[in-house]
């Protein structure tokens, strides 16, 4: 059953419905659901419904000078339904976190069609058992998420991004540990490797620092003591609706999907070990230094099937008994 709600209402009046006649839900369109409704930029608070899309988000956000610091791949127009169910992450991650990091309070339709809110709309409200964090990455699978509460950061004033090209792989282990030993890697709001996008060999060392100019300056300039030669990539100044889109993340995730591109994890400080032992100069690959995740670019094949585990197992048997969501995913979801 494919749902195409206009309001919470019609959605919840749905999922009853489908729980009566023992369909399963495949698929839920929340395009009509858009709407801001809560939005205190003294409180860095906000409240939108799932069907928002992200970018709308941030240009709003912008003319505030606030911003959710996240940033999925570009392989689609992400929406906030959908961040939940795939809870992706990007670059900025080793800097600023991840989805469940901004995460204050959820809207909820459950399979029996009741609706429930977890956390607050305010950070002082959020206490106790967490239940929001349950729903990030599940798919859909436990419940439809209607709205998200947010808290929010001051939009960073400046992001200037630097590339290096190394000519060897061992070079990036020996700039790694030299970072790592400085501490000059808690600072970066970004830190990939990527293969050379003109298909010579060796890689390319991205870093990334936002903030207040002063504070990105010494950080670019501490950069220098490492040795090598670099150069600005990006510049980006606060005035402008959102972030940039990296230009390795750009091309690296061109045409390829998020949730079927193969990925590996590792300890950060293994992660070269991994790089220099299954990365040929002519395979693709971005790899985030400051969080131990490579994503490969040869494609999909040998991908392990997801394996669902014994918690999942219960909690699907408490949220969804009647399995109104088990098929959930299975059509593309259009949140």
């Amino acid at each position: 059953m494919n749902l195409q709600p206009q309001n919470k209402a019609t959605l919840q009046e749905a999922v009853l419905e489908a729980g009566r006649q023992g369909k399963p839900i495949t698929s839920v369109d929340l395009s009509a659901m858009t709407e801001i409704r809560a939005y205190h930029p003294e409180d860095l608070t906000i409240t939108v419904e799932a069907g928002m899309p992200l970018s709308d988000l941030a240009a709003e956000l912008a003319r505030h000078g606030q911003w959710l610091p996240l940033d999925p791949p570009p392989t689609e127009p992400w929406t906030i339904g959908r961040l939940i169910d795939a809870n992706p992450s990007g670059p900025r991650r080793h800097r600023w976190g991840v989805l469940r990091d901004y995460v204050i309070g959820m809207e909820v339709i459950r399979a029996s069609g009741e609706c429930i809110h977890t956390g607050g709309q305010v950070v002082k409200n959020v206490a106790g058992f967490d239940l929001a964090k349950v729903f990030i990455g599940a798919g859909g699978r436990l419940g439809i998420v209607t709205a998200v509460s947010f808290k929010l950061l001051p939009l960073p004033l400046l992001e200037q991004t630097y590339i290096r090209h190394l000519e060897h792989h061992e070079e990036l282990k020996e700039l790694v540990e030299a970072m790592r030993q400085r501490g000059d890697h808690h600072h970066a709001c970004l830190w990939d490797a990527t293969a050379r996008t003109d298909g010579t060999s060796g890689l390319d060392l991205w870093i990334g620092f936002s903030g207040h100019p002063s504070v990105v300056e010494k950080r670019a300039k501490a950069l220098g003591d490492l040795g090598g030669r670099w150069q600005i990539s990006s510049a980006w100044q606060r005035g402008t609706c959102a972030l940039p889109v990296l230009e390795h993340e750009r091309h690296f995730w061109n045409r390829r999907s998020w949730e079927s591109t193969r990925m590996e994890s590792v300890l950060p400080t293994r992660l070269h070990h991994l790089i220099t032992a299954r990365h040929p100069s002519d395979d693709p690959f971005v790899a985030r230094l400051g969080q131990g995740i490579c994503y490969h670019g040869s494609g999909t094949a040998g991908l392990p099937k997801r394996r669902q585990g014994r918690l999942e197992d219960r909690l699907r048997s408490l949220f969804d008994p009647n399995g109104v969501f088990s098929k959930f995913g299975e059509e593309s979801l259009e949140t």
